[in-house]
């Protein structure tokens, strides 16, 4: 962490013992190494939210994206205007019939 080799821990620990003394050592030990403990978990937990909030932010483009791809799809398939309503062709007997009726009508009377 700090690139410290043993020696330089060694040196710390006789200042340590010099300055603190042999009885309260290892209570300030265990202090030092409790708040060290709560400085990488809470920084771990700092970094894993960013990294959850990446990842939802991830998702969320990606969410956009698919709903946007999938509407010019759907603009494709319905037509804005209704497809020509197909009329019925009349069966022969009525061609028939309509054209007895206009040759009737063209007589004169």
């Amino acid at each position: 962490m700090f690139n410290l080799g043993f020696s330089e821990l060694i040196v710390i620990g006789v200042i340590a013992l010099i300055f603190i003394g042999p009885k309260q050592l290892p209570e300030v030990a265990r202090a030092v190494g409790r708040m060290i403990n709560e400085w990488k978990r809470a920084t771990s937990e700092l970094t894993s939210s960013f990294k959850d909030n990446e990842a939802f932010k991830d998702w969320e483009e990606r969410r956009q994206k698919y709903y946007a791809e999938q509407e010019p799809e759907k603009e494709q398939a319905e037509p804005s205007t209704p497809p020509p309503v197909k009329k019925e062709q009349p069966d022969s007997a009525q061609l028939e019939l309509n054209l007895d009726q206009e040759n009737s009508s063209d007589e004169p009377s």
